[in-house]
């Protein structure tokens, strides 16, 4: 079997890298590998007598190194932190702790401060999906480094192996440049943006082997798949996020979501798309007043509720009558904080393809990229994509004509994509499909009518949740033009009320998950020391609470009427601050 350099590296930290001994002042390895061991196994539910060992040799090794060691002090540290995480998202059974609560409770537990040269948790601020991206794009720049150092020593099987990986590691940099232009104060994106435009190194954009013998692999290993389209913006930055952590619906203010279901239904032929359009208009209230969401999020929503919902209203509604309807019931609320719906006007051009073209106009740079990354003039390409790219063909062509004039009305979504395509009155998007046993070995299922799974999860009845009695005084004009409540007693009564009545299990819950958390992020040291930590417990609610969750559709359609769904892991909560929480995850692409 052949090896990339990095595996034979993880190969050496799966065994446990033997011999390595704490040196003086670096703690009692029985007491750092009892305290790991009650983090692995009762925090994480992770299963392996031996891990808790491994981990501490490992954690040794990365500090201290060895006599025959080839590498360098960074690079043990950056092994061991990727070791280690890949570890615990292959093992950790605790979907009540996140893949960032459980990296700091390990490393908090590790006694570097003591180490001459420890390791410390590298980026202690990502989330699993994003930890997954670096990772692979480390892999795939710490082998082109070493191999390239090879240069006429690199066998044609290591040459091949490293070109096959040149594709996943380009599209997590794709990935990771969007996530960092959203979050640049991320821990890993700080330094990502700060050195992205070198050459070489751990953050470069990955390049193509030198070794001769695998640039034919390149050229004809590339094929642009289902998990191309999943990375494209318009799924990324929109339509991923309205399906996701849909009960989140953190706002100051926000009418009862029963209410507006309630007033709803009657438009519909199953009303439980009313309560799922009641969660949605509060989380995307939300996003909105955090500042999470930018200037086009609105044209999206209003786009991808008109394509979900035009054929499920009963015969006598119109999707006009329907908006009608959310407006009137968010009027109350802030402009700012909410979307404005309108009955989208399809004149000029059929609504489905507006919408595909409102797609490219903001995946445009990603699939231009895509279609010549690789230096073919046509990549091969799976049916999905290929009819994706002739949808986006088809629909520029119908847009043209009566949007490329600056006088054209009800067309300025569109007159950025026909500059950036020179005013052309043609766009030329082409891919080679696959041949029928090429794309059977490729495994993309066909698409899958996964709109009841996002009904099972979004369209449940609601609880009662009727808004504040600040945000009744808001809606009611019972504050002053200055924004002070003119009330404020009555609502601090209310609150204090409220308190006091929280059920009981409520209050143990949180002293318990405080409690935990506590013990987790204060580990290391002797019993003395655990006892002394233990009596002064910071409180971490909103981490604790913090999940990796799964099984989370995302409606994402390319073509005429077709949808298409992507399912993810996001974090089952409602109205946690973590908003780290909401990076997003494994992917898989669906046509209903």
């Amino acid at each position: 079997m052949v090896e990339l350099p990095s595996q034979k590296v993880y190969a050496e930290f799966v065994k446990g890298k033997r011999g390595c001994t704490l040196k003086s002042g670096q703690g009692r390895r029985e007491e750092v590998e009892r305290d790991l061991k009650f983090v692995l196994v009762n925090a994480c539910k992770i299963n392996d007598s031996t891990l808790a060992n491994r981990v501490v040799q490992n954690y040794c090794y990365a500090c201290n190194g060895s006599r025959v060691d080839t590498l360098s002090d960074s690079e043990r540290c950056n092994f061991l932190f990727y070791w280690l995480g890949d570890v615990i998202i292959r093992e950790k059974k605790n979907d009540n702790y996140s893949f960032e609560i459980a990296m700091k409770a390990i490393y908090n537990n590790f006694p570097y401060s003591k180490f001459q040269d420890g390791c410390t948790n590298l980026y202690p601020q990502i989330s699993k999906d994003l930890f997954e991206k670096i990772k692979v794009l480390f892999d795939f720049n710490y082998n082109y480094k070493i191999l390239k150092k090879q240069a006429g020593n690199c066998d044609h099987a290591t040459c091949k192996k490293l070109a096959d990986e040149l594709r996943d590691a380009s599209s997590a940099y794709d990935s990771i440049s969007g996530v960092c232009d959203e979050e640049p104060t991320n821990s890993y994106c700080t330094k990502f943006l700060a050195e992205k435009g070198e050459v070489e190194g751990e953050f470069a954009q990955p390049k193509e082997s030198k070794c001769s013998e695998a640039k034919e692999t390149i050229q004809t290993q590339v094929k642009l798949t289902n998990e191309h389209l999943e990375r494209l913006d318009s799924n990324l930055l929109y339509y991923r996020r309205f399906t996701e952590d849909l009960e989140y619906c953190d706002t100051s203010c926000f009418p009862s979501r029963k209410k507006i279901a309630d007033q709803l239904k009657e438009y519909f032929i199953n009303e439980q798309y009313a309560n799922l359009i009641a969660r949605l208009l509060c989380k995307i209230s939300a996003l909105l007043e955090e500042g999470q969401a930018d200037s086009k999020i609105c044209t999206f929503f209003n786009y991808w509720l008109q394509h979900i919902l035009s054929d499920k209203l009963n015969g006598d509604t119109s999707f006009s009558t329907l908006v009608e309807a959310i407006n009137k019931e968010l009027s109350g609320i802030e402009h700012k904080n909410k979307c404005e719906l309108t009955d989208i006007d399809t004149n000029n051009i059929p609504f489905h393809r507006r919408k595909v073209l409102l797609e490219y106009s903001v995946d445009y740079d990603r699939i231009n990229s895509d279609l010549t990354r690789f230096g073919s003039p046509k990549p091969s390409c799976s049916k999905k994509y290929h009819k994706h790219l002739q949808a986006i063909v088809d629909a520029y062509k119908a847009a043209y004509s009566p949007c490329h004039r600056e006088s054209s009305t009800n067309c300025d979504d569109f007159k950025e994509v026909f500059k950036k395509n020179d005013n052309r009155d043609t766009l030329t998007l082409e891919c080679q499909p696959l041949s029928d046993k090429e794309e059977s070995a490729l495994g993309e299922k066909d698409d899958e009518n996964d709109l009841r799974t996002l009904l099972s999860k979004g369209g449940g009845e609601l609880p009662p949740d009727d808004q504040t009695e600040r945000c009744t005084e808001m809606m009611s004009g019972g504050t002053t033009t200055s924004g002070e409540n003119t009330t404020a007693a009555p609502i601090l009564s209310s609150v204090f009320g409220t308190l006091i009545g929280v059920p009981a299990f409520v209050f143990l819950l949180y002293k318990y998950n405080s409690l935990f958390s506590g013990i987790l992020n204060n580990f290391g040291g002797s019993n003395k020391n655990r006892r002394k930590r233990t009596a002064a417990v910071e409180s971490d609610f909103d981490d604790t609470l913090t999940n990796d969750g799964t099984d989370t559709s995302t409606l994402y359609s390319t073509i005429t009427d077709d949808s298409t769904i992507y399912n993810e892991q996001p974090p089952d909560r409602r109205g946690a601050g973590n908003n780290n929480a909401r990076q997003k995850r494994n992917v898989a692409y669906q046509r209903m």
